[in-house]
């Protein structure tokens, strides 16, 4: 099952759960609307750092349990991929690399 988290659906996390639970989904993949491009003004429309936080904790609760759905957290998987990464002020992602 494929979500994207927003300032309007975050508080359904359990809700998301539960609907893939009884469709018999293994894997909950949840993504989060990132403001580029077309969306650059929509910051409204973003997560903030509090509910990653909140995701991160969800998702640990959720994977703990022995049955499936697994939650798979791409805001959380992307911090671990481009924790070395820098931001440029267009909002692009440039990947700092060592040589």
């Amino acid at each position: 099952m494929f979500v994207v988290v927003s300032p309007n659906n975050i508080d359904d996390l359990e809700e998301f759960y539960n609907l893939a639970t009884d469709l018999g989904m293994h894997e909950i993949s949840i993504y989060e609307i990132i403001a580029v491009g077309r969306w650059l003004d929509h910051e409204d429309d973003v997560i903030g750092e509090k509910d990653i936080f909140r995701l991160e904790k969800f998702q640990k609760a959720m994977n703990l349990k022995p049955e499936v759905p697994e939650l798979l957290l791409f805001p959380i998987l992307w911090a671990l991929i481009f924790s070395d990464a820098l931001q440029v002020d267009d909002g692009c992602m440039l990947l700092r690399t060592e040589k």
